[in-house]
């Protein structure tokens, strides 16, 4: 029996194509890095404190920011791994702020020239990750839906 081309997709017949396993992987790992946002946030707020009397700056300020980075980074890794399109541009746009905010840093550092060579490797790593995940992404977002 052979079949033929009728030029129906397999998205409007119901087939489910397996993602890649590299957004397997790169879903794993927005899920921990969302994961050990708000561990850091718990830190930061059973640990060390925060002066409550301001709770307006203290939700909308850093901790606010991380934690919605942090939510939506879990969020987004679920999406990612059932290539789900609004979970491609979520994950893109908080990696490109994340690269910009961390250039930003970079540059207005006052010790700016000297500042390339005290960063770590891990840092380098980082952003090498980030720049490959968005690259990754970018080249196969025809495949989210």
């Amino acid at each position: 029996m052979q079949i033929q081309n009728t030029g129906v997709t397999s998205q409007y017949l119901g087939v489910v194509e397996k993602p890649p396993v590299l957004v397997k992987i790169i879903s794993w790992i927005l899920l921990l890095s969302g994961i050990l946002y708000l561990v850091f946030i718990i830190y930061g707020f059973v640990l060390i404190k925060p002066d409550m009397s301001n709770l307006f700056s203290f939700i909308f300020g850093m901790s606010g920011i991380n934690s919605i980075i942090s939510i939506a980074l879990i969020v987004s890794s679920f999406g990612i791994r059932y290539m789900r399109r609004w979970a491609l541009y979520t994950i893109l746009i908080v990696l490109v702020l994340n690269i910009v905010y961390s250039i930003y840093t970079l540059v207005t550092n006052p010790f700016f020239p000297a500042s390339l060579y005290v960063l770590t490797i891990i840092d380098y790593l980082m952003f090498l990750l980030k720049l490959f995940i968005i690259v990754y992404l970018g080249i196969i977002y025809r495949r989210f839906r």
